[in-house]
């Protein structure tokens, strides 16, 4: 059976009635809602694994920063990988913080760490090195990702890779509110779009705007090789037509329509060869550079 098969009897296995009803008691959310809202975090879990799956080894060391629902490292726990989570659980987002609270009880018996340090304040003289650094939709979260990247790479292992999934803000997109964005002029999109990101506030307000550039300068400065995934764009337009949760998520907004275009002029694979540092989202990799 391969770790794909066996999130999906993960994901087949999670007591969704009971915890929604746990989660609701004290959210004071309808179990529907907190359904709902479950159901997406579970399908991203798909995502979150496609992200570290080629890095995965016996014998590593893994964190997952910013684990919000500690789903994909409960997965991994039980998989027999020696995993922590990096999940603070600030700026917005306390509903994790009770949903966090309620899963990792459910799955107590995997005794999963679970670090609530913010991730800028991670130290290795505390928490020691790890072989596999990961995130996935979490660094356009962080204030000071530049910090976080930091006590990343102090906590990395000599032969370590820190891999992130997150959003390229070169791209002129917020794919959270599916509105246009121009990196240095954040305001444009607030005074055009401010009702519906009033739908939103905390998301909108926790967003750092991290870009292709930022990731490269920081490599730069702290003597980090970096590299980008390329074909990121089309694996994610793609998934509209593979995955009906996040198709639904998108109803409605200009993605699925450009998509929809692409797709039906047999011109959607030309995305797979734009240069990784002018698309979104991006997947980048840092490690110690031994040259």
């Amino acid at each position: 059976m391969s770790i794909r098969d066996d999130l999906e009897s993960f994901l087949k296995d999670f007591r969704m009635d009971t915890i929604a009803e746990a989660i609701s008691e004290s959210s004071h959310r309808s179990v529907e809602d907190v359904e709902n809202w479950l159901a997406v975090y579970l399908n991203e879990t798909r995502s979150g694994l496609s992200v570290i799956e080629p890095y995965l080894q016996d014998g590593l060391r893994v964190l997952e920063i910013g684990a919000g629902l500690c789903l994909l490292s409960l997965f991994l726990k039980g998989n027999g990988y020696d995993v922590s989570a990096n999940e603070p659980s600030v700026g917005g987002f306390e509903l994790f913080e009770t949903a966090k609270r309620v899963i990792v009880a459910e799955y107590k018996e995997l005794d999963l760490p679970v670090i609530e340090t913010a991730s800028e304040e991670l130290d290795p003289q505390r928490y020691g090195q790890f072989d596999l650094i990961f995130s996935y939709n979490v660094m356009e979260h962080i204030p000071e990702f530049e910090r976080s990247l930091r006590a990343q790479a102090d906590l990395l292992s000599p032969e370590g890779v820190i891999v992130h999934n997150c959003p390229n803000y070169t791209f002129p997109y917020e794919p959270h509110f599916a509105v246009p964005v121009v990196k240095p002029l954040p305001h444009l999109t607030e005074a055009i779009f401010r009702k519906k990101l009033d739908a939103d506030r905390p998301l909108w307000e926790s967003l750092n705007f991290i870009s292709c550039a930022d990731v490269r300068s920081f490599a730069t400065e702290h003597d980090l090789d970096v590299q980008f995934s390329p074909g990121l764009l089309y694996n994610a337009l793609a998934r509209l037509g593979t995955d009906p949760l996040f198709l639904d998520r998108h109803d409605g907004s200009a993605v699925v329509s450009i998509y929809k275009l692409l797709s039906k002029s047999g011109t959607i694979s030309l995305l797979k060869h734009l240069p990784a540092s002018i698309v979104t989202p991006m997947q980048f990799e840092l490690r110690h550079d031994v040259a």
